[in-house]
């Protein structure tokens, strides 16, 4: 059982009138525990915060909230059953409300004031974490200088404001796998050097009317984004990404608030790239969308890249916009105007088995996979007597699509797989009970065989009264196989 200690408010502080707390977990369980000290971790710590418990933390004297003292302490923050239980922390005289090498919240409600700084990571699997601004430096900020995980919960940042700050969420990658963020920033809403979505709902938001920049996500690197619905709204840009842009998934809105004054402004700009840009779609229900105030939806500055594409079907454009390789301003920008605004479906192309495979279990979709999605080919046989199944690909020109471990890239065309099958070889035993045969009886055969009769053996003096075995219900002096 592990050893923990109920936090009373009793705790004495130390000569520089902080509350030190060793390694260990403590216990939050009072409707009203209230510090006027800043609480320093001497060693990792967790924090577990029961149903009903409130706790706040507001040093009387300048000072952090919550901090670190050798500048290696974590705090690993719980919460009970129903997630009931409060923590309320905020720095005085402009000081961070908490300043940690790492910190991870799985359960409660907590609420900052200010900044939440960690030297490490930050990763939110459950609870929540609400970040409002401190009425000294009118800021809101988490920032990470390690990586930001959040798997659940929620995590909010009230932030916002007309001029450069740094209002907002950073690390050095942010990956969002599920739950619930919303951020309000004021020059950026998330900054970091790669995002990575997989899940989950983000409205990210940059509210800054002047200064160097107003963006909704920013990335220094890579922004990628397989899964879950994401808002991205700037003065200046909804998204800002410099090496790569891949969409595979989940529901996009890139945009450029209503009234911007930005002498340019774009949806999605992308910007310098050596790489590659891809917008490519793998469910029915994934599109992206992207508005501006200049009436311009995605914007490449520079594209040095071999690899950009523009991967769509939408009926409403009259010209054949998928697999348009981006080669020049006047190339896409035809592209991207008659995108503007439309919600995106996925290209629907066929896949053609060959007869007597079909895929197993969800392996394969028959009516149809998307343009550019990766199809898996695991197969059984429904013709009997037939293994060892080779499958080919081609496409619409006839032309062989790589196979690579049972997988393709779907093309811009509907493709065919062709099965080439091995017969099985069966092999027959005889037990002639001594007799002989005049010609002898095949040892193997397969589906592919010709049909033959057995030719029945014989012992002089004794009639032959028939065979018995496989598939014979009684003795039969004629038996053909075919």
């Amino acid at each position: 059982m592990t050893e923990y200690t109920v936090l009373t408010g009793t705790e004495a502080p130390n000569s520089n009138g902080r509350i030190e707390l060793a390694e260990g977990t403590y216990v939050v369980n009072s409707s009203n525990l209230t510090y006027q000290h800043a609480i320093y971790l001497t060693g990792s710590t967790t924090l577990i915060l029961a149903d009903g418990a409130n706790m706040t933390v507001e040093p009387a004297q300048e000072d952090m909230g919550i901090c670190y003292y050798t500048g290696e302490e974590n705090l690993t923050i719980y919460g009970q059953k129903n997630q009931t239980g409060t923590l309320t922390v905020s720095g005085n005289g402009g000081n961070q409300a908490m300043v940690l090498e790492s910190l991870t919240v799985n359960g409660g409600t907590i609420t900052a004031y200010g900044i939440v700084d960690v030297d490490a990571t930050f990763t939110l699997n459950g609870g929540s974490l609400t970040v409002n601004k401190d009425a000294t430096t009118n800021e809101a900020r988490v920032n990470a200088s390690g990586d930001v995980t959040i798997n659940g919960g929620s995590l909010t940042i009230n932030g916002g404001g007309a001029a450069d700050s740094n209002n907002m969420l950073s690390g050095n990658s942010v990956y969002i796998n599920g739950g619930t963020v919303t951020v309000t920033g004021d020059s950026f809403g998330i900054y970091a050097k790669n995002v990575t979505i997989t899940g989950g709902t983000v409205n990210a938001t940059a509210t800054a009317t002047t200064g160097n920049s107003s963006q909704g996500i920013h990335c220094e690197s890579n922004f990628t984004m397989s899964g879950g619905t994401v808002t991205a709204t700037g003065q200046q840009y909804g998204i800002f990404s410099t090496i790569t842009f891949v969409f595979g998934g989940g529901q996009l809105t890139a945009n450029v608030a209503d009234g911007s004054t930005w002498a340019n402004s774009y949806g999605v700009y992308l910007h310098r790239s050596t790489t590659y840009y891809r917008i490519y779609y793998s469910h029915a229900s994934d599109f992206i969308k992207a508005s501006s105030y200049n009436q311009r939806y995605v914007y490449f500055y520079e594209l040095g890249g071999n690899d950009g594409y523009i991967l769509v079907n939408d009926a409403t454009p009259a010209t054949e916009l998928s697999g348009r390789h981006l080669t020049s301003h006047a190339d896409y920008n035809d592209i991207l105007a008659a995108m503007n605004g439309h919600k995106l479906t996925p290209k629907l192309c066929t896949v053609t088995l060959p007869n007597g495979v079909k895929p197993v279990g969800d392996g394969l979709t028959m009516d149809g996979s998307t343009l550019k999605a990766a199809v898996a080919l695991p197969v059984t046989l429904t013709t009997p007597g037939y293994e060892n199944v080779s499958l080919t690909v081609k496409d619409g020109n006839n032309a062989d699509v790589t196979l690579t471990d049972g997988m393709f890239i779907m093309p811009n065309s509907d493709v065919t797989v062709t099965g080439t099958m091995t017969p099985i070889v069966y092999t027959i035993s005889y037990d002639l009970c001594g007799g002989t045969l005049a010609a002898a009886n095949p040892a193997t055969y397969t589906v592919e065989s010709e049909t033959f009769t057995l030719n029945n053996p014989a012992i002089t003096g004794i009639d032959f009264l028939g065979w018995t075995g496989t598939d014979l219900d009684d003795l039969t002096t004629t038996v053909t196989i075919a």
